[in-house]
């Protein structure tokens, strides 16, 4: 029996009466500035098209499937919204300085995290990232022998290249997914800092 596709108004009033988070229906991939403004506001982007059936193992661009399975559950999770709050926070403001390598970074982390992030629970690997919970092929191998698992370090995921056309093979685990809040820390000092540096060298 082939069930109704999810509400995206339904899902999103019921998300908002949990946890103060809205969804925001898009047609299509959003620039950077209007995707991290968005979370910075605690709404969250949804795509209103399904891919077909010939993405249905792995697919370049985030569906409704990819939204709604892959982050919208993790909403409700404060330690993952607070997360994804700070960074579009954090991006707007550093848009407003217009630091272009900063930016990237930002993308970076997000990738390594919320799209492509495993973390340890009791001993066992467990998969948070919506592209992988989102695609069979993609958990299937985060959850295999063959990957590439690193423990994850800021400076070294701020600094490696985004690649979304491919089965991520490198992939940083993060000791719980609690642990977090740790990486939204050092993130927050690590952009003081550079903001100190601005400041310093205007005056």
């Amino acid at each position: 029996m082939i069930q109704d596709i999810p509400n995206i108004n339904d899902i999103s009033d019921f998300l908002q009466e949990q946890t103060g988070w809205q969804l925001w229906p898009v047609k299509g991939l959003l620039e950077a500035e209007d995707y991290f403004y968005l979370l910075s506001h605690r709404y969250f982007p949804v795509a209103t098209f399904v891919s077909s059936n010939t993405d249905i193992d792995f697919s370049q661009l985030p569906d409704l499937w990819h939204d709604i399975f892959g982050h919208i559950p993790l909403l409700f999770s404060p330690i993952y919204s607070n997360f994804l709050q700070n960074l579009g926070n954090q991006y707007i403001t550093i848009k407003d300085v217009n630091d272009k390598d900063i930016e990237q970074e930002i993308v970076r982390l997000f990738w390594y995290t919320i799209e492509a992030g495993v973390c340890d629970e009791k001993g066992k690997l467990r998969v948070y990232g919506a592209s992988q919970l989102s695609s069979i092929k993609e958990i299937k191998y985060a959850l295999s022998d063959r990957q590439i698992k690193y423990p994850f370090k800021l400076e070294n995921v701020i600094n490696l290249t985004v690649e979304i056309d491919r089965v991520q093979d490198r992939l940083f685990e993060i000791p719980s997914f609690e642990y977090l809040r740790v990486i939204q820390d050092d993130f927050d000092s690590y952009i003081a800092s550079i903001s100190y540096g601005m400041l310093r060298k205007q005056q």
